[in-house]
C-alpha cells in the first residue's frame, strides 16, 4: 500500500512539475538573449535590411513587445527605422486567426544623403511588399512616428504622426495619419494623410494624398517641382503623389 501511495504521488508530481517547469523554461528563453538574437535574424530576412532589437518582453501568451527597434540600409548607410516600442498581438475573432501591430515612438526616414537611387524602391519594398495575409495581419497602429520623404524633387516631414494601416485585401493596403507639423511648421489643424497601395508583386503605391489647411508655400517642400524658390504665399487644398513609370508625379489641388 505504502509504495503504491508513492508512486501515485510521483505520477501527480511529475503531471503538475512537468507543464509548469517547461511553461517556466519557455518564458526565460523568450526573454534571453539568445532569442532576441534569433528574432533580430529572422526580422533581417525578413525585411532584407540589418535589424537590431533591444529587448524583447512577452506580455502574455499572445503579445510580445520589441523595445528599440531599428532597421538600416545595407552596410549601415542610414538609419531607415527606428522605434521605442512595438507589440505584436495575436487573436481569434469569428474563428479566424488575426494579428495586430501596435508601434510606438519613432521615426521613419526615406531618403538622404547617403542613400542611393535604389535605396528607395528596396526600403518601400522592404516594408510593404510583402503577403500580410500570410502573417494575417489586420492592423499596423502608429502612435508619435516622425516620418520624412527626401528625394531630389519633393522634401515631406511630419512629426508625431498617429494612424493606422489597414489590409482588407492581400492586394490592398490603406494608411491614413494625421499630423499638425508640417515640414517644421506647426498647423492650425491637423494635416490628413491617406495612401494606397498594393503589397503584392514588388510594391505599386497608387497615390498618396495630403488633405491640407492653410499653410504657407515655403512648408510645402516644392521648391524644385515648381522650379523656382517661393518665400511668401499660402496654399490651402490638397497634394496627391502618384508613381508612374518609376517617376512621381506631384498634383495641387486648391
Amino acid at each position: 500500500m505504502l509504495l503504491r501511495r508513492k508512486i501515485v504521488l510521483a505520477v501527480a508530481v511529475v503531471a503538475v512539475t512537468g507543464p509548469v517547469g517547461a511553461t517556466i523554461g519557455y518564458g526565460i528563453y523568450i526573454r534571453s538573449d539568445a532569442y532576441r538574437r534569433y528574432v533580430q535574424e529572422e526580422l533581417t530576412r525578413f525585411f532584407d535590411l540589418p535589424t537590431e532589437i533591444g529587448r524583447v518582453v512577452p506580455q502574455d501568451l499572445s503579445r510580445w513587445e520589441f523595445r528599440e527597434v531599428e532597421l538600416w540600409l545595407p552596410d549601415r548607410r542610414d538609419r531607415v527605422f527606428a522605434c521605442r516600442q512595438a507589440v505584436w498581438s495575436e487573436g481569434v475573432e469569428d474563428g479566424t486567426d488575426f494579428t495586430e501591430l501596435d508601434i510606438r515612438g519613432g521615426e521613419l526616414a526615406i531618403g538622404g544623403d547617403a542613400w542611393q537611387f535604389s535605396d528607395y524602391r528596396r526600403v518601400l519594398e522592404s516594408g510593404l511588399s510583402h503577403n500580410f495575409a500570410e502573417l494575417n495581419l489586420r492592423e499596423v497602429r502608429l502612435w508619435n512616428i516622425d516620418l520624412a520623404w527626401v528625394r531630389r524633387d519633393l522634401h515631406l516631414a511630419v512629426r508625431d504622426a498617429r494612424g493606422t494601416v489597414v489590409f482588407e485585401r492581400p492586394d490592398e493596403g490603406r494608411a491614413s495619419l494625421l499630423s499638425s507639423v508640417l515640414n517644421g511648421s506647426t498647423v492650425s489643424r491637423p494635416i490628413q494623410i491617406a495612401a494606397r497601395f498594393n503589397p503584392l508583386d514588388g510594391l505599386t503605391i497608387h497615390e498618396v494624398t495630403l488633405d491640407l489647411p492653410t499653410v504657407e508655400v515655403a512648408a510645402l517642400g516644392i521648391d524644385d517641382i515648381l522650379g523656382t524658390q517661393v518665400t511668401t504665399g499660402r496654399f490651402r487644398g490638397q497634394i496627391t503623389y502618384r508613381e508612374r513609370n518609376d517617376e512621381t508625379v506631384v498634383e495641387l489641388t486648391g
